[in-house]
């Protein structure tokens, strides 16, 4: 007898084209925070104009650009694209 079906059952739900694109934001914005975070401590941890508006072009323009570009890229999967994931 075999051995290699011995092993506990997994039932894999697989996720959904939406939560993948939402779970890929999360992380990007999780990367922007720590990057943030990085950016204050080494420059001196001094709160000031300058480091306020260089928060606001990382979030802003990495963040908001990104943001943006999951949202075409899952419109344009869901309406043009015959990738079968999506249900139309």
């Amino acid at each position: 007898m075999s051995d290699k079906n011995k092993g506990p059952r997994v039932l894999e739900t697989p996720m959904t084209p939406f939560m993948e694109y939402f779970w890929a934001n999360v992380l990007f914005w999780g990367f922007l925070a720590v990057l943030a975070l990085a950016t204050y401590v080494v420059t001196g941890g001094i709160w000031d104009d300058v480091m306020r508006k260089t928060l606001k072009f990382i979030f802003g323009v990495f963040g908001g650009g990104f943001t943006l570009v999951s949202v075409l890229d899952f419109l344009y999967d869901k309406y043009v694209s015959a990738d079968p994931g999506f249900e139309k």
